[in-house]
């Protein structure tokens, strides 16, 4: 059904008139199931836009059935304010979007209720993931109690569970990075990448030069528990790869701004090592990613950069933190030495070492006796 319908609205795009053809690659790229998303900086602009999206859609009888807007003008009558897009609470007075967490209600703590709770967090966007994974991360400790779904765990997880339910609230943060679209310049991405026993984590940060000055702030990020029985280094190389992937995703998404460049950040030199030399014979674990790495590397054009652990804002994800030390650590906006390239940190010669050479593939050499 979805297919059909899909093709259908193909069909009537194709149709449309030179003129049109503005209208219709916004309602090609920016519509998600049923929800049409258009940003712009000029109100005549978007009345037009509107105009002649309502008017593409009803040709093909899908018609609009309400507009919302931060502009009052362009909405639809009656529509309330905060709403939502895409699940989001979206206050459009202040143009911020808001995470929402249900309130804590009194009950015992299982491994049905951890869970219960978790999957009640709806964070596509990862902007809070830093808190989210520290919760994720007593559940597997929970299962290792080896205890029934619904019997009550340890005092000690339970303190550590009740202890992180009662910092959670609700987060609100801007929906764009920088108000006046028209004022953008060039956009920097800068991509952190860190792992730890716990967690791995990359976090994308946008500093957007306009003619006032340059701004900065979160893009999103992913937060996962990491692989038990995993070397570090290892961790370090699969979330390389995860800020790689990151990194093409948003060139595509913002392909219609100019994306000056895209910087990966990390503290682990020996997963840069292993990426600034793909061509060497790597067992099949480093080999695989390595190369996968070269490739979106030379297709996006990442600079991979070190940085140490302390200045790593990904370290927050990896180690899990409360929403009190995300905020203090500089996560919703990223460290203001990324303003300056010369405050960038010093990048290090990267050299063999023992856990580099560790995952070398031995090489059987042949000679031949005539």
């Amino acid at each position: 059904m979805e297919q059909s319908l899909a093709l259908s609205l193909q069909y009537h795009y194709d149709k449309q008139p030179a003129e049109l053809s503005a209208t219709v690659e916004s309602l090609k790229e920016n519509t998600y199931v049923d929800n049409l998303m258009k940003t712009g900086s000029d109100v005549e602009e978007l009345q037009m836009f509107k105009q002649e999206a309502t008017s593409v859609l009803e040709e093909a009888k899908f018609p609009v059935r309400k507009w919302e807007s931060n502009v009052r003008a362009l909405e639809s009558v009656d529509i309330p304010n905060p709403s939502k897009i895409l699940g989001h609470t979206w206050n459009k007075d202040g143009d911020t979007l808001e995470i929402t967490v249900p309130e804590a209600v009194s009950e015992p703590v299982t491994k049905r209720t951890i869970l219960s709770k978790l999957g009640t967090i709806y964070d596509p966007l990862g902007i809070i993931s830093p808190t989210v994974v520290e919760g994720k991360y007593i559940y597997p400790d929970a299962c290792d109690q080896k205890k029934r779904w619904d019997a009550e765990l340890s005092s000690d997880l339970k303190r550590d569970w009740l202890k992180w339910i009662r910092q959670l609230r609700n987060v609100s943060v801007p929906r764009s990075v920088t108000r006046n679209i028209s004022e953008m310049k060039r956009v920097h991405l800068h991509i952190f990448a860190d792992a730890s026993k716990m967690a791995c984590s990359v976090v994308a940060i946008a500093a957007i030069e306009h003619d006032s000055g340059v701004a900065k702030g979160l893009l999103m990020s992913k937060s996962r528990i990491s692989k038990r029985n995993t070397s570090i280094s290892r961790l370090e190389l699969v979330y390389g790869q995860m800020a790689a992937n990151l990194a093409r995703n948003l060139c595509k998404a913002l392909k219609r701004l100019l994306i000056e460049s895209a910087n990966v950040w990390m503290d682990s030199t020996v997963a840069l090592y292993w990426i600034a030399n793909p061509t060497r014979s790597w067992k099949v674990f480093v080999a695989n990613r390595v190369r996968t790495l070269a490739d979106i590397t030379a297709e996006v054009g990442i600079k991979w950069k070190y940085c140490p652990t302390e200045l790593n804002l990904a370290d927050l994800g990896s180690r899990g933190a409360t929403l009190a030390r995300m905020e203090k650590g500089g996560w919703y906006n990223g460290p203001d030495w990324l303003l300056s390239e010369e405050e960038w940190p010093i990048q290090p010669t990267l050299k063999k070492t023992q856990a580099a050479v560790d995952e070398q593939k031995l090489v059987a050499e042949v000679l031949s006796h005539t």
